[in-house]
């Protein structure tokens, strides 16, 4: 009877195979360890993750320039959140640098898809603008046009019109990059005129 137990455990360990390695255990274990909170791994990881900024720069230097500075930091904050989210994933079969630039490059062509169905750029003056939005005989086509704008950008231009704070003052309340928040609101605004104009011309 134990005879042929034994067969049986060496025929299934034979039907398991080799033990697969981890070649890079260590980046993995890092990682994980970020992930639970331990403050030394957290540390080295963030180190680490200054790569994803510098893939992004590369991927838009080989496509020409194709993000400008305050969308490679936009999308470079957005990878990172996407890679912290994915760590339980990360198994270590790659150096954590290759896996992460996964993401950058998926990341970098979605936005470059999300750019590209963008209205085409234009010149931006905000006093032209702003006048041209308070023009009293277009109060109503405002209106239903600021309605359209998302929830985060109306509440960005309350803060600069009603409430009068500055730029400055909007991005330390939302914890956000002056520039950054500057590109949000020039194209929210410009937004709002294209649509007043698609109104006045329906």
């Amino acid at each position: 009877m134990r005879h042929a137990q034994r067969k049986v455990r060496k025929a299934a360990a034979r039907q398991r195979g080799p033990r697969l390695s981890v070649p890079f255990a260590a980046d993995r274990d890092l990682a994980w360890a970020a992930r639970r909170g331990d403050p030394v791994a957290g540390e080295a990881f963030a180190q680490r993750m200054r790569c994803v900024g510098r893939f992004i720069a590369c991927l838009s230097h080989r496509h020409g320039g194709a993000l400008s500075e305050h969308d490679r930091e936009d999308l470079t904050s957005e990878v990172t959140g996407t890679v912290w989210s994915r760590l339980a994933d990360y198994a270590g079969l790659a150096p954590l640098e290759s896996w992460v630039f996964r993401y950058c490059d998926f990341g970098f062509r979605n936005a470059l898809r999300r750019k590209r169905r963008e209205p085409a750029a234009v010149s931006f003056d905000e006093d032209a603008v702003v006048n041209e939005l308070s023009n009293g005989d277009d109060f109503e086509l405002l209106e239903r046009s600021f309605a359209r704008l998302a929830d985060d950008e109306q509440s960005m231009l309350r803060a600069k019109y009603v409430e009068e704070l500055t730029l400055a003052e909007i991005a330390s309340r939302r914890g956000e990059n002056i520039n950054t928040l500057k590109s949000k609101f020039h194209r929210a605004l410009v937004q709002l005129r294209q649509w007043m104009q698609e109104w006045r011309t329906a």
